[in-house]
């Protein structure tokens, strides 16, 4: 399974294409699954024009082809014929999936190229799952903040005793819905000097949420780092908080 991109969404401008990334297929695999997210603002899907899809066999003779929801399946074209079959459905609030299906035996354990066109009147960010099987193209991307720069990633929160606390904004830039199950209270262990007293349960696609970090009343000067725990296997949220 790997995201695309993955580090950010990628930002398209109205009828913009994006760039062609690799799609490997395992020797002996006979269908592919990407997974597309078309986000706009927060908590809010547009659900006007779908993006299309292009594959393309990286192979001599292989031919672009784009693949539109709605329009049923299209053949992939490559040297001496037929490589494979893709369909695109729309699904709610702007998700697509398209399957590849029956591809070749010899084109299997070969690189395949894809890239995203946004055909919107708007810009949009796209985020792909992409896996051998359709369930796992299912996955949450838990992000920490306005925004995600650090490798690994993490975000700091500077509180102070005297405060109410500090509110963390949470993001899920993923294709599945975003679980979170730390439970309210000490973060960490029971002597901690922070408390987590708000916090989602579950941050949905599009979903743009917040956490609340509070200081306990006997707080030293201290830092803390905490790791959340999420059902987002692949990227990290770690908050770092600093007690002054």
């Amino acid at each position: 399974m790997e995201f695309f991109p993955n580090d950010k969404p990628l930002k398209l401008a109205p009828q913009q294409n994006g760039p062609l990334w690799d799609l490997t297929v395992p020797v002996g695999a006979e269908d592919k699954f990407l997974r597309v997210i078309a986000l706009w603002t927060d908590n809010t899907a547009l659900e006007r024009a779908a993006p299309t899809v292009q594959l393309q066999l990286k192979a001599p003779g292989g031919i672009l082809t784009t693949v539109t929801a709605g329009d049923g399946p299209v053949a992939v074209i490559g040297q001496n014929g037929i490589r494979g079959v893709a369909e695109c459905t729309r699904l709610p609030r702007d998700v697509y999936l398209v399957a590849i299906t029956e591809i070749s035996e010899q084109n299997t354990g070969r690189n395949w190229v894809f890239r995203i066109k946004n055909n919107s009147d708007q810009s949009l960010r796209f985020v792909a799952v992409v896996a051998n099987k359709a369930v796992d193209t299912v996955k949450p991307w838990l992000v920490l903040g306005e925004d995600r720069a650090a490798i690994p990633p993490s975000v700091s929160v500077e509180i102070s005793i005297e405060t109410e606390g500090e509110y963390l904004t949470v993001q899920n830039w993923g294709t599945g819905t975003a679980s979170i199950f730390d439970e309210l209270g000490p973060i960490g262990d029971l002597q901690s000097p922070a408390n987590l007293v708000h916090c989602p349960e579950t941050v949905e696609i599009h979903g743009v949420d917040h956490m609340a970090i509070r200081a306990v009343s006997n707080a030293s000067p201290t830092e803390l780092i905490h790791s959340l725990d999420t059902n987002d296997h692949v990227h990290e949220s770690i908050v770092r908080v600093l007690i002054r």
